[in-house]
């Protein structure tokens, strides 16, 4: 399968190497062209990967040839660019977020589903082996999960990417790594109909201009509750989620499951691999892949609840 990529920063590179582990294990993968906006910076990323050809033109991208593009771009293009990729006749891996908006996100998800090719997002939590144990403990009703506790910052008060790259778009805390943890819970429960959403977003701060903190939660109709705090402004980087059940509370963190502060769930390394595994074997079945736009809505919908709650990003 050959590939373009639209974007050469951070995911980029982990999207190259992860699609070139699968190349090695047989899956036949190629790379075509990829897109960015230094021509130079484009260039170096496709010596560095071997992509056939750089360039700074979407149209040129696309019009080379290959089966699928992986959308690696800033967030607020991926929408545009996702609805541009299908309409050529590609089949798209978009990076989190599908859009900063729901209305955006809605509308690719509507393109996509009356286009012939296949588009999945990137919410790579859902394939984190211990949080994949944990919902299908969930499903097999082994556990029944009444509350989910989020937590997740790190220090983000330049410009940056996480490694020390700079960046010429500004990232979004709310659409980008609210995200990922909300479309986490939602598909953690395995409920879509949220009957409460409130947040609260701190004011925009120098010289990002961007909330650095955030809380919010959410009630299933089931009730089970989700809270998630937030923040681009800590110093001690954390990131872990307490699921709390009738019958235990589990504490997932640095890729293990815990309870009761004993390791009862450690998988392999990898989920971004098994994300775009997942990808290309929807691709060649001809099938949805498991993390289609219309799975993330629900979560698109709270973002959106939470952003119209605090006003105009």
């Amino acid at each position: 399968m050959r590939l373009t990529f639209l974007g050469y920063g951070g995911i980029a590179e982990e999207h190259a190497q992860a699609f070139k582990r699968l190349g090695a294990a047989g899956e036949g993968v190629q790379f075509s062209a990829v897109m960015g906006r230094v021509e130079e910076s484009a260039r170096r990323f496709a010596d560095r990967h071997g992509f056939e050809r750089a360039t700074v033109s979407l149209d040129e991208a696309l019009d080379c040839p290959s089966d699928a593009v992986v959308i690696a771009s800033p967030s607020d293009l991926h929408a545009e660019q996702t609805v541009a990729c299908l309409r050529a006749e590609k089949h798209v891996l978009c990076e989190i977020p599908l859009s900063v908006n729901l209305d955006d996100a809605l509308e690719a998800a509507r393109f996509a589903e009356s286009s012939s090719k296949q588009l999945m997002i990137c919410h790579t939590q859902r394939f984190f082996p211990a949080l994949q144990e944990l919902r299908r403990r969930v499903e097999n009703g082994e556990f029944r999960l009444k509350q989910i506790v989020c937590r997740w910052g790190f220090l983000r008060r330049k410009n940056e990417n996480w490694k020390g790259q700079k960046r010429s778009w500004t990232d979004n805390l709310l659409w980008h790594h609210g995200a990922h943890v909300i479309d986490m819970a939602v598909w953690m429960l395995g409920e879509t109909e949220i009957v409460d959403v409130k947040g609260i977003l701190a004011p925009p701060t120098p010289p990002l201009n961007i909330p650095l903190d955030l809380n919010m939660c959410f009630k299933t109709a089931s009730g089970a509750v989700v809270s998630a705090a937030m923040s681009y402004n800590t110093r001690r980087p954390f990131h872990d989620y307490l699921f709390i059940g009738e019958e235990e509370t589990y504490r997932y963190q640095n890729g293990k499951l815990y309870a009761a502060d004993q390791v009862v769930y450690e998988g392999g390394a990898h989920a971004l691999e098994a994300q775009n595994a997942e990808f290309l074997a929807a691709v060649r079945g001809n099938r949805a892949p498991s993390v289609s736009a219309e799975e993330i809505m629900p979560a698109m919908r709270i973002l959106q609840a939470v952003q119209d709650q605090n006003g105009a990003p």
